[in-house]
């Protein structure tokens, strides 16, 4: 295979026989010695085997793909050909979804508060499933959209997680949720259930226990006046990283729905995005310079300059969210010793520092390091600052998803879709 073939990041790359995603880095590398560009090596095998993994472990939960996550298309291809839903928090997402010809019914427009372009786009194409928690978003879809599916989003918030969306989204579910609900069926409008969402990175897995218990309180008053809903999304908030299990959260879930929810004509759905792709992504980065300095009691630190950046993949560290560190590509450029050490970007900007005081051993420049657990909120919260490009991501799948996915229509190519070939990466 020639070098210069891998730079095609379009395709989805088979890999022969058993593989760890370094393995692939190192053969990118070693493929194309002179190449200084970010990448970062996406699996979908593992994606493929978290949806799979949920379905034995979460039966009665549909799932769907927040696309805001990691819009990569190849994940989306993939997910919709295994049996996953989507959802969408624009029309572009939504756009996108159309373009590779996956069906309007297998969206939600999950967007507490949409332009008015935005809706008339979604009636436009009867994209029907679309979520609102306020008056004026219920007068806006009378205005356009008056056959829309609604879903009413409460808050529940949990007592720790990565991102708290509560304050920004969803009602309250005891004060504001009947007040909606009236208002809507003085609309005439047609509500068919309750969402919420805990927040990004739950750490307080029996949030959903009370979440789902308030969702059942809104259902019954609901009921009273006048509609007979059958629709519940329990919202995102899975971890992804590669150390942590989401039993004790499916556990809680589905004992909850059982408690709850036990009649089967309720529809229960989900939204992942980080449980499927923060594992699943590995960035591989360049150092492009170095410098040792002393501090007062002359203890030696390094300062390491990457090819990434605050800016680019490296955005939660500017929110306190835990970042991966980074170890050697290749092992034998790392000497034994372990330095005090800071990575920097590669911008201008002066806070662009991803890690400060970790422990590496010695590297030099035109080193390549990779740092796991990266594919979730980074490609997709990447900017262009300082005239750098975005990063280079090359989708894999081992065999067995190869022979999934292989003979499903969106793998054949027409006129709405761009080219999209399986190679070989490993003879």
């Amino acid at each position: 295979m020639d070098s210069e073939s891998l730079l095609n990041t379009n395709e989805i790359n088979i890999v022969r026989g058993k593989y760890q995603i370094e393995d692939v880095c190192r053969k990118i590398v070693n493929n194309y010695r002179n190449m200084d560009e970010l990448f970062g090596v996406m699996d979908l095998s593992e994606v493929v085997r978290r949806f799979l993994r949920l379905k034995e472990i979460m039966p009665r939960v549909e799932q769907f793909y927040a696309m805001k996550c990691n819009p990569n298309e190849n994940i989306c291809k993939v997910l919709a050909a295994v049996g996953c839903n989507f959802e969408c928090a624009s029309t572009h997402e939504i756009n996108r979804l159309l373009n590779l010809n996956i069906d309007q019914d297998r969206i939600i427009f999950a967007n507490p508060s949409k332009p008015v372009s935005q809706v008339e786009y979604v009636a436009k194409h009867q994209v029907m499933k679309m979520v609102f928690d306020s008056e004026m978003e219920l007068h806006k879809i009378h205005e356009i959209f008056p056959n829309a599916e609604l879903v009413l989003r409460f808050r529940c918030d949990a007592k720790k997680a990565d991102f708290m969306l509560g304050e920004k989204y969803g009602c309250n579910p005891v004060l504001d949720a009947p007040r909606l609900l009236k208002l809507a069926k003085e609309l005439q409008l047609n509500v068919i259930g309750v969402s919420f969402h805990v927040g990004c990175g739950c750490k307080e897995p029996e949030v959903y226990g009370r979440a789902i218990k308030f969702a059942r309180d809104i259902f019954n008053s609901a009921l009273e006046i006048g509609f007979s809903m059958n629709f519940l999304d329990i919202g995102g908030g899975f971890p992804g990283h590669s150390s942590v299990d989401v039993k004790p959260i499916t556990d809680i879930v589905n004992s909850a729905l059982s408690t709850y929810f036990p009649e089967d004509n309720v529809r229960i759905i989900s939204e992942f995005g980080q449980y499927y792709v923060t594992a699943a992504c590995t960035l591989t980065s360049c150092i492009l310079g170095k410098r040792k300095i002393q501090d007062e009691i002359t203890t030696e630190k390094i300062m390491y300059f990457i090819n990434d950046s605050v800016m680019r993949n490296f955005i939660i560290s500017l929110c306190d969210v835990y970042v991966p560190t980074p170890r050697p590509l290749f092992l034998n450029s790392a000497s034994t010793k372990q330095y005090k050490s800071t990575i920097w970007g590669c911008t201008m900007e002066s806070k662009d520092k991803i890690h400060d005081n970790i422990l590496l051993p010695e590297l030099n420049c035109a080193d390549y390091i990779i740092f796991e657990n990266m594919g979730a909120y980074s490609q997709s919260c990447e900017s262009i600052f300082c005239g750098y490009s975005k990063t280079l991501v090359y989708t894999i799948v081992d065999e067995f998803t190869y022979e999934m996915i292989k003979n499903h229509e969106i793998f054949k190519t027409n006129s709405n879709l761009v080219e999209f070939k399986l190679n070989n990466l490993f003879n």
